[in-house]
């Protein structure tokens, strides 16, 4: 199975990529689905959202409920987040969202709950349920912040991961030993034949933008680090170290 560097290494918000990156990405992706697939209902509907086992444990320390709050108002992990006070203030104030022209009651203060349950298929579980006036259920999708940012559905986690046939890429390995073979065969270093791996997929150009991105955010992460102080956020009085030290 070909893992990309772009897979590897991600910019999106901290502390976890667990526990922000992939409950933002699994809010945004079901407002997707809820402007795909959404019945049309005249009557009222209200949206809530169940955080299980370790979500439930660690998010408010972690920042889950920011990131999924962030990920149902159409932001992703690796966007600005200027204007994303004045919206949630708005959410907060009208305690609905709108999609499709139809409005969804849902007050952050009240309609995410906390499970500290572990369910089977993983401990990082977010549940979306949109329910009629009635308390039926029309719309419910289950995520799972598998770690490294990576989301799944139900459906995926039982499917078997799609692999890469050996013709995709001109370097195929599955182990240390295989990269370290074909090295010597191919008189390459390994990172030239991983970037002979990612070229097949995307330009020189392409790869090169993307890695100097990727450094220019760490380097930013640090610089920052080394110059603030106080508290990190999250509410669990963490105190910042890098500054001092």
């Amino acid at each position: 199975m070909f893992v990309s560097v772009f897979d590897m290494f991600k910019i999106g918000i901290g502390p976890s990529s667990s526990h922000t990156m992939g409950p933002m990405l699994a809010a945004n992706r079901f407002v997707v689905l809820v402007r795909e697939k959404l019945p049309k209902n005249d009557g009222a509907i209200s949206l809530k959202i169940t955080l299980f086992g370790s979500l439930a444990h660690t998010g408010v320390g972690h920042g889950t409920c920011k990131a999924v709050f962030a990920g149902l108002l159409g932001f992703l992990p690796d966007e600005e987040m200027d204007d994303f006070a004045d919206l949630f203030d708005n959410l907060k104030a009208k305690k609905a969202l709108k999609f499709n022209k139809q409005e969804i009651a849902f007050d952050p203060d009240k309609d995410i709950i906390v499970d500290k349950k572990t369910k089977k298929l993983h401990a990082n579980t977010l549940c979306f349920d949109i329910a009629d006036a009635e308390g039926n259920v029309v719309l419910s999708e289950t995520y799972y912040s598998i770690g490294g940012g990576f989301i799944m559905n139900e459906a995926e986690m039982h499917a078997p991961p799609k692999q890469s046939s050996k013709e995709d890429i001109p370097f195929p390995f599955h182990n240390g030993q295989e990269m370290l073979e074909m090295g010597s065969e191919a008189n390459l270093t390994l990172a030239q034949m991983k970037r002979a791996n990612e070229l097949t997929y995307r330009s020189q150009e392409q790869l090169d933008d993307y890695l100097e991105k990727i450094w220019c955010v760490m380097n930013d992460c640090i610089e920052r680090g080394l110059q603030t102080g106080g508290e990190l956020p999250g509410g669990l009085f963490v105190k910042r170290r890098a500054v001092n030290l």
